[in-house]
């Protein structure tokens, strides 16, 4: 099976705008959506920044973003769906559930957090700084 993050050898699809700063945004990283309207990019920051460094490796979203799609399914079947994803602006669901079935996978869920991270990471380090999530956006 392919590990998030590495190259299985398949044509990478184009890449989504990105849920990095959402999720930062919605706090999905935290217990209980403590993020929104008017944080901006930085909110929940340091619970995506596990080592506290100042800064989020692709490591550390990847896993956080995996701790939250377990939180979030709350069925645990390995889908959000229905309820489960109200937590999501519909513009936001649209974007990242690439298959368009109406529910997000695990895989398109991490995969739409590897892009993001990847278009918030613009000098390649494999490191989001908080300045670089700040200018990355929503």
């Amino acid at each position: 099976m392919n590990r998030v993050g590495e190259n299985s050898g398949k044509p990478r699809r184009p890449r989504r705008r990105g849920v990095l700063p959402l999720a930062l945004a919605l706090g999905c990283a935290g217990g209980g959506g403590a993020g929104g309207a008017g944080g901006g990019a930085v909110d929940g920051f340091a619970a995506f920044d596990r080592d506290g460094d100042g800064s989020i490796t692709r490591l550390e979203y990847l896993q956080t973003s995996a701790d939250a799609f377990a939180r979030l399914d709350a069925n645990r079947d390995g889908w959000l769906a229905g309820a489960e994803l109200e937590r999501f602006p519909p513009e936001v669901r649209a974007r990242i559930d690439a298959d368009r079935d109406g529910a997000l996978s695990r895989d398109e869920f991490l995969g739409s957090a590897l892009d993001s991270f990847l278009r918030c990471d613009p000098d390649r380090d494999d490191r989001v700084t908080r300045a670089e999530a700040q200018a990355c956006g929503p």
